[in-house]
């Protein structure tokens, strides 16, 4: 792993925080300014505004043991998850009679911090190598879990699940920072306390605390988690019919190339030569297009032909509904991700005989879920 993050505002030190060069920063200076424009509710935050909150969180994860102990890169990896902890609040949050409240901020926050990550990189701001992003954006959109995991209906299946894309001890801390950086009633913050050493424990027993959790086999984590079937310490017999290599990724961002260069004897199924065939544009009669390309997917399942499913894919429900159609035909899941700087893949869609118009790939960038191993037989993530 590349371990070379860039970001000029990581204490050095581990104790000097520049609030004053973060506020006035052209990258970060809009998310502040909208921290700083955003209320929170009195109960739970007397401190007032979302970035007075997160300054306070900030000095409080310097002090933390636990953080001390970590390794550089993954300091740098929390101090800018805790950095961008709520960021998502300025576009969820609502009053309503007296009461604020921000009802999927860590969602929108987990997304709006992948985009602005993508932009900083592309524009020279930063250097954060791609999986110390996902790193950050995954603590960002789980950082409330370890208050509600014992209310969870499957609690293992969340704990597990997030071990699979971040380290829980990290996710602990963040939280605990969360908590202390903050002022409100005492009881409210002991309960808070109780509830993340709770989570802890937890981990702890299940071993998912500093490691992913120990399935037994990949067939027994995709059943686990995508098919929501059987039980994670026990493997099992699984006819394969054959394999599906789905793709996944912005346009122009090398899926054509990678195909044709690392499986060149695969049948393929694309979307856009779907597209081409049907004589559309891009954007026409999508939902005859999709139709076609499952019908030709069902032709090659029929015959168990291993073949590549090639579309953008970057949205887990529209993936997941593919995998859905292959699984009923016994196939094993193969997901490919792609992914190359944003300057890159702009400057290639313009060089494309069919390309894509520019802002359709600037508004999907806001919406990109990099697929897991969760989703999946085999995971592939390729982004350079």
């Amino acid at each position: 792993m590349n371990s070379n993050i860039i970001f000029e505002f990581f204490p050095k030190d581990g104790k000097t925080i520049n609030f004053d060069g973060m506020e006035k920063s052209i990258y970060l200076q809009p998310l502040i300014n909208n921290m700083i424009l955003c209320n929170q509710s009195n109960k739970f935050h007397k401190e007032g505004n979302v970035w007075e909150h997160t300054k306070m969180c900030l000095k409080y994860l310097l002090s933390l043991h636990s953080y001390k102990e970590m390794t550089e890169e993954n300091q740098k990896i929390l101090f800018l998850a805790t950095l961008l902890h709520d960021v998502g609040k300025y576009i969820t949050t609502k009053s309503e009679d007296d009461i604020i409240s921000s009802k999927g901020h860590s969602v929108k926050g987990a997304r709006l911090t992948r985009e602005s990550i993508i932009h900083w990189n592309s524009d020279g701001f930063t250097n954060i190598p791609f999986e110390y992003r996902e790193q950050i954006c995954n603590l960002v959109l789980l950082h409330m879990l370890p208050l509600y995991l014992l209310e969870k209906e499957d609690p293992l299946y969340s704990a597990a699940a997030s071990s699979m894309v971040i380290n829980n001890h990290m996710l602990s801390a963040l939280s605990l920072s969360d908590i202390y950086g903050r002022s409100c009633d005492e009881d409210l913050r002991t309960k808070s306390i109780e509830k993340v050493d709770l989570f802890t424990l937890f981990c702890n027993e299940n071993k998912c605390n500093f490691s992913k959790y120990p399935f037994v086999s990949e067939k027994s984590k995709f059943r686990y988690f995508f098919e929501r079937k059987g039980n994670p310490e026990y493997d099992y017999y699984e006819p394969i019919n054959g394999i599906v290599i789905i793709m996944c990724g912005l346009q122009a961002s090398g899926k054509d190339w990678t195909i044709k260069n690392k499986f060149p004897e695969w049948k393929v199924i694309s979307l856009d030569q779907t597209r081409i065939d049907m004589d559309l544009d891009f954007g026409d009669d999508e939902p005859s297009v999709i139709q076609e390309a499952r019908e030709q997917c069902k032709i090659l399942m029929r015959s168990k032909t291993n073949f590549v499913f090639n579309a953008t894919n970057i949205v887990k429900d529209v993936r997941t509904r593919w995998i859905s159609l292959f699984r009923q035909y016994k196939y094993k899941v193969i997901i490919y991700y792609k992914e190359r700087p944003l300057k890159t893949i702009l400057e290639a869609n313009r060089q494309r005989e069919y390309s894509v118009p520019e802002d359709v790939i600037l508004e999907k960038v806001k919406k990109i879920d990099i697929p897991t191993e969760m989703e999946c037989h085999d995971l592939i993530l390729d982004a350079n």
